[in-house]
């Protein structure tokens, strides 16, 4: 990769990440700050507690994501922290593995790495009060992964699918930089999104066993 634009992505994701942990860090300073006057103590407990959540969510997701997570060799705790995270967006998720029989540790984790900044992307591209189909299978020496998101009845994948496609024509920002990133860790994976279809990402794994 050019020297450039590793630059570019370091500082971006770095841009993005402190963006990120504002909010919620900023909930709790001013929530004990509240401390001192005792007649809104118990509203300074509930912004407290909102913001610690908020910031822990977001924590688990990130280290998945960016970094080294224990989370990332098991697909229950990989469920609960995305069902966690979209849920400050109002974005609920509907999970489902299907014949799936991997023993492949790295395998695992690399799958998990990837459903958690799709996550991520999600809740960057999607708005509230939408629903996010998750299925991983096996199935011809291949895992495949599929994305849908549905609102209203209405399938809007193409959002998700639309920013993966674009990576590459437009010039890096904080906008985009997840779905680069993302882009990135598909192809190091030799992963590969399917083409043909609008309203499902599919995602296809190699299986190294």
């Amino acid at each position: 990769m050019d020297r450039d634009i590793l630059l570019s992505v370091v500082e971006l994701i770095t841009a993005r990440l402190f963006h990120d942990f504002a909010s919620p860090m900023n909930g709790i300073i001013n929530s004990v700050e509240f401390f001192e006057s005792d007649s809104v103590e118990e509203e300074s407990l509930s912004i407290l507690r909102d913001g610690s959540n908020s910031l822990l969510h977001k924590f688990k997701i990130m280290r998945q994501a960016y970094s080294f997570s224990e989370s990332n060799s098991n697909f229950a705790e990989t469920k609960n922290n995305i069902i966690n995270y979209l849920s400050y967006k109002k974005i609920a998720v509907e999970w489902g593995i299907e014949n799936l029989d991997v023993e492949d540790e790295g395998l695992i984790s690399k799958i998990n790495k990837v459903i958690a900044n799709i996550a991520i992307l999600i809740n960057y591209k999607i708005t509230s009060g939408s629903t996010t189909l998750l299925t991983i299978k096996e199935a011809d020496s291949k895992i495949a992964m599929a994305v849908e998101i549905i609102k209203q009845g209405e399938n809007i994948s193409s959002v998700l699918k639309t920013a993966l496609e674009n990576v590459n024509n437009n010039q890096l920002d904080t906008k985009n930089i997840n779905a680069y990133f993302l882009h990135l860790l598909l192809k190091s994976y030799n992963a590969n999104i399917k083409d043909g279809n609008n309203d499902v990402v599919n995602i296809v794994f190699p299986c190294t066993y």
